[in-house]
């Protein structure tokens, strides 16, 4: 099959890698349709995480490997004049968390699909983001906004009334004794 995508955002080679994560993926799910979506996630078993990764962390691809190796320190430097805010430091520990990075490095300004984000991911940030704030956004908002954006959209939701019981509640009942 092939790939659509937007010739503005992405390059032919990503694209291409974004195609080739998700037939890893597919074959994945397929060879194990049992198993967790952690483990079909694997970035330390995915031939094709690591070049996705390249990707997203470069600059221009005809930059020199002094300006890549720049890049970093400013977003460094730029937090310790502007301290990230709660919502903040949460969405960094959440995308640090679910992209297997350091949170070190991901900065206000980061967007999640170039630091190496999917689709499937970006389901896990957003449950893990509902999980910690009770709020929940739709993944699209990974898109194209910054972490900095997303956590001004955060701030600005209400929390969400629980509407179904909760899994302990619909295995266990609700912990009375009917006697």
């Amino acid at each position: 099959g092939g790939i659509t995508y937007n010739a503005d955002i992405y390059t032919a080679q990503t694209a291409s890698a974004m195609r080739e994560r998700y037939l890893e993926l597919v074959v994945r799910l397929a060879d194990r349709p049992q198993g967790a979506l952690a483990e079909l996630l694997d970035p330390q078993t995915s031939r094709v995480h690591a070049v996705l990764r390249r990707l997203a962390h470069a600059v221009q691809p005809s930059a020199p490997a002094a300006a890549l190796a720049v890049a970093p320190a400013r977003s460094t430097l730029e937090e310790s004049r502007f301290p990230l805010g709660s919502t903040e430091q949460i969405i960094r520990e959440v995308w640090a968390s679910v992209l297997g990075l350091p949170p070190d490095q991901v900065a206000a300004q980061d967007n999640f699909f170039d630091l190496g984000g999917d689709s499937l991911s970006a389901m896990r940030a957003v449950q893990n983001m509902f999980e910690r704030t009770g709020k929940r956004a739709n993944a699209r908002i990974l898109i194209f906004q910054t972490l900095e954006q997303i956590a001004r959209h955060y701030d600005e939701m209400a929390i969400e009334a629980p509407t179904k019981p909760s899994l302990l509640r619909r295995l266990f009942g609700s912990g009375r004794d009917a006697g």
